[in-house]
């Protein structure tokens, strides 16, 4: 009987300490799930924010086609504590980087974005953004030899839903070069385009 007692009080203890144990191993899973969830969220945030800088006219932000050298400007700013370096426009692995996401009021959705074209010089080159510096870029949104996708309105006016889309796709000379490569994107916003 005592040999009895003394093996369930040995079981009970053994089973105490395996809860214990069971208990510390949970809360250690849940803490590193909790913390690999934020590190996977802070990884998919781009160190880039992206906006349109077109300011109110008004009530609505104008975009005009009949203003000579009609053009908008995209601000670019590395939010990160470190420099990053992204493409140049001017070069084949930067010129295509910047394009628009567009939708109307009747549900038609497009994308604007550069023409392909030719290149009698060409090197990779790109900008290096200083921690929290931003860089300006201007669309000249209404040249047609560059630009395809910003529709003239029909009418007077049109009113659109627009953002930008700044991506470069990971290759060798990202890589050989440090410059930066994934998808960042402005918020939609409202523009009206006048003719």
């Amino acid at each position: 009987m005592i040999f009895l007692a003394s093996t369930r009080s040995r079981f009970s203890e053994c089973l105490s300490k395996a809860k214990r144990l069971f208990n510390a191993f949970l809360l250690m899973a849940v803490v590193l799930a909790l913390a690999g969830m934020k590190t996977l969220s802070a990884a998919e945030e781009p160190p880039l924010a992206i906006a349109i800088a077109v300011a109110h006219r008004g009530k609505d932000r104008v975009i005009e086609y009949s203003a000579p050298n009609a053009h908008f400007h995209v601000l670019i700013t590395n939010t990160s504590d470190e420099p990053l370096r992204i493409w140049q426009e001017w070069c084949s692995w930067g010129y295509f980087g910047l394009s628009f996401e567009c939708s109307d009021a009747e549900g038609g959705k497009w994308t604007a974005k550069k023409l392909p074209r030719r290149w009698d010089k060409n090197y990779p080159d790109y900008w290096t953004l200083a921690a929290h510096e931003s860089l300006v870029l201007d669309v000249s949104f209404a040249d047609t030899r560059t630009w395809k996708g910003f529709r003239r309105p029909a009418g007077m006016s049109q009113e659109i839903t627009m953002r930008a889309i700044l991506e470069f796709q990971p290759e060798a000379e990202s890589q050989k070069h440090s410059v930066w490569t994934g998808r960042a994107a402005s918020k939609a916003d409202t523009y009206l385009l006048y003719r």
